[in-house]
């Protein structure tokens, strides 16, 4: 009976999950975002073999999945649709590694009703694709086999293949290796054939990148895009950049004088600063985005140097708003007239509201996630999670000041997760506390039979 109540609301979150995209499909037209050009322009290059155009900013993935499925706006969303239920399914299987299914269902029932993960599915971008491949690599990662360099082989070839989609995912796999490295010290052989087993896909693929843009255009570097990013952390303070900037100086003083208020009222996304400097400096005849980056970075840099402080509080206020929650919804998406729009943003607030509560519950356990009595299974998984999560908000922060809570998005679930682990240890070590009256010990790992029925 207890089994089947915990099944049906599972079913019942998938049942949601389904349905909201479904409603999405035929009532919200695929949007085509500022990023799905670069993005498209990049496949055409690799369609017709010619990279003369190429400026390092994009990774091949994203532009390979537009072109195999013919740069077809709809049925591209679709499959990022399918990508978010197969997601889901992943938060499942990985819940389940260690949580019986009776802690499981909150979670997936807030997953099935998030909006925002919908909506992002509906945008020619990378985060539906983003999603897959964390939640993949992390349950190949953690899950136990009779196989394990199989199954390190195969988290590290997709967290390898969601690099080449979203850049910042190249933090994954050096995050794998070096949690099997500490997990497996008092075995050299292990550390050795685990670590070979991570490493080659990522030294194939990321490294077969970085190769591709040294020969095409003389850099050693998996993007090019954090280089003219890293000047957002001090637009305040591009006054005190030296003369020898020229025009790249003055475009940046210009871009901040124009464009503060507006900026200021979209909450500070200090893209319209570098977007208003590129657009000045295309007009005075500077277009070599190559050779503008590296000199974007160079002013960027100095002013660091002199403003270190400074750095660190901007570095600081970025990975707090990485911890903000993220929607992009539009009006003219909808037909004409819909009432639609404004169901889903009554949906949203609520929506929001649990998941900023979620990301507040994650931010403070940091310093007390480890004192928890928990098995060492649960334990590495949760060590995982938040080293995957700790590892993606710095370095964003490190190098990026935009809308810093959509870089977010793809690893949203892990916060879930972590904090369903949290939640599920204390609420068991209260009930240990409780039943026996005793000094507390780590629950014993569920045996297969015992978390099958929940």
């Amino acid at each position: 009976m207890i089994n089947t109540k915990y099944t049906n609301l599972i079913i019942f979150a998938a049942l949601l999950a389904i349905g909201i995209r479904v409603i999405l499909a035929w009532s919200y037209a695929p949007l085509y975002g500022n990023d799905s050009p670069s993005y498209a322009a990049l496949g055409e290059m690799i369609q017709t073999g010619s990279f003369s155009n190429y400026d390092g900013r994009r990774t091949p993935g994203y532009p390979l999945f537009m072109l195999l499925l013919g740069y077809n706006n709809h049925l591209i969303r679709l499959f990022q649709h399918l990508c978010g239920l197969i997601s889901i399914f992943l938060v499942y299987k990985v819940l389940r590694l260690e949580l019986p299914a009776r802690s499981c269902w909150p979670l997936l029932i807030l997953m099935g009703f998030s909006i925002q993960f919908p909506f992002y599915e509906s945008i020619i971008q990378t985060e539906a694709l983003s999603v897959l491949a964390i939640m993949a690599s992390l349950y190949f990662f953690s899950a136990p086999t009779t196989h394990p360099i199989s199954n390190l082989t195969v988290a590290s070839l997709i967290a390898s293949v969601g690099a080449l989609i979203r850049p910042h995912l190249i933090i994954l796999v050096p995050i794998y290796i070096g949690l099997y490295a500490i997990q497996h010290r008092h075995s050299f052989r292990r550390i050795i054939t685990g670590g070979v087993s991570l490493a080659l896909p990522f030294v194939i693929l990321v490294g077969g990148w970085v190769g591709f843009n040294y020969i095409t255009i003389s850099r050693v570097t998996f993007t090019t895009l954090p280089k003219g990013d890293l000047i957002a952390h001090m637009i305040h303070y591009v006054s005190d950049a030296d003369d020898k900037y020229g025009e790249v100086k003055y475009a940046f003083e210009k871009a901040f004088t124009v464009k503060r208020e507006s900026v200021d009222i979209a909450d500070d996304n200090r893209a319209g600063y570098t977007s208003y400097a590129g657009q000045l400096l295309r007009e005075r005849g500077i277009t070599n985005k190559l050779d503008l980056a590296d000199t974007i970075h160079s002013m960027a840099v100095d002013l660091i140097k002199k403003h270190p402080f400074i750095y660190f509080k901007e570095v600081l206020s970025a990975w707090l708003r990485f911890w903000r929650v993220h929607i992009i919804i539009y009006a003219e998406c909808f037909p004409k007239n819909s009432f639609l729009y404004d169901i889903a943003l009554y949906l949203w607030l609520p929506i929001k509201c649990l998941w900023l509560v979620i990301n507040s519950i994650f931010v403070l356990f940091i310093p007390l996630f480890l004192l928890l009595i928990m098995t060492p299974e649960r334990r590495r998984l949760l060590v995982t999670i938040y080293c995957l999560l700790l590892g993606a908000s710095a370095s964003q922060a490190l190098t990026q000041y935009y809308d810093n809570a959509r870089f977010a998005v793809p690893f949203q679930p892990l916060v879930g997760i972590a904090v369903a682990i949290i939640f599920a240890t204390i609420i068991e070590s209260y009930k240990i506390l409780r039943t026996s009256g005793c000094r507390l010990s780590a629950p014993k790992r569920a045996s297969s039979l015992n978390r099958d029925v929940g």
